[in-house]
C-alpha cells in the first residue's frame, strides 16, 4: 500500500478561514539547505505556478503527528494547483525561502467537515467473496459521475458500514512548515492559466 499524504488537496468549497501562529523567518547558516544563492533567488515570493519545495510536519489537536517530512524527503508541490490542503495553500502565498510558521488549518479549509449522509450500510456480498474487509481499509467503486474511493467505517455480522469522508474529516490540521525552495515550474507542471 502506498504512502498517502494528507497535505493532498480534497475537493469541495473552500471558506476563507484559518489561523497561523508563530511565524518566523529562519536564517540559520546551520541549514544549508536554505541558502543555496547559486540555485535560488532569495527574494522570490511563492505565487501560483510556481514548484514549492517544503518540510512540514502534521499533527492533530490530541497529540498525533500523522507525517513529518523531516524524517524523508521534502514535499514538492505547483503552488496554485490544489495539491495541499487550501488553508495551508493560502497561508504560504506570498512566502519566502526560510520561512517557518506553525498553521492550525481548520476542517472547512482542510478535509472538510465530516458529514454523515456519506455513510452507507451495504451487505457484505457487495465485496469480494475472497476479500477481507477490516474497518479503515479503502475499495473502489462506480458512482454516477465515475470510480469512488470508500472508506470501510466499521464491519458488523452481515453489513459494512462504508463512507467517502476523508479519514481526516472534521480534523483539525496542525502544520509546522519550512519553505526550502522556490522556482519557476516548468511548463507541464504549471496549473492551466484562467482564459476568461
Amino acid at each position: 500500500m502506498s504512502t498517502r499524504r494528507y497535505v493532498a488537496r480534497s475537493p469541495g468549497r473552500v471558506p476563507e478561514n484559518r489561523r497561523a501562529q508563530n511565524c518566523r523567518f529562519s536564517t540559520d547558516s546551520a541549514e544549508p539547505r536554505l541558502l543555496r544563492p547559486k540555485l535560488l533567488d532569495m527574494a522570490a515570493r511563492i505565487s501560483n505556478g510556481q514548484q514549492v519545495t517544503i518540510h512540514y510536519r502534521l499533527g492533530l489537536d490530541d497529540g498525533t503527528v500523522l507525517e513529518d517530512s523531516n524524517d524523508k524527503a521534502p514535499l514538492v508541490y505547483i503552488h496554485g494547483s490544489g495539491q495541499i490542503v487550501p488553508g495551508l495553500e493560502r497561508e504560504l502565498e506570498g512566502k519566502e525561502v526560510g520561512y517557518e510558521c506553525d498553521v492550525q488549518v481548520e476542517p472547512a479549509d482542510g478535509f472538510g467537515e465530516y458529514d454523515p449522509a456519506a455513510e452507507q450500510t451495504v451487505p457484505k456480498t457487495a465485496f469480494p467473496a475472497d476479500a477481507k474487509v477490516e474497518a479503515g481499509q479503502t475499495f473502489q467503486t462506480n458512482g454516477p459521475k465515475g470510480p469512488v474511493a470508500v472508506r470501510v467505517q466499521r464491519v458488523d455480522a452481515d453489513s459494512v458500514v462504508i463512507t467517502t469522508n476523508h479519514p481526516l474529516a472534521g480534523q483539525r490540521l496542525n502544520f509546522k512548515v519550512r519553505v526550502i525552495d522556490i522556482r519557476v515550474a516548468k511548463a507541464e507542471q504549471s496549473p492551466p492559466q484562467d482564459s476568461g
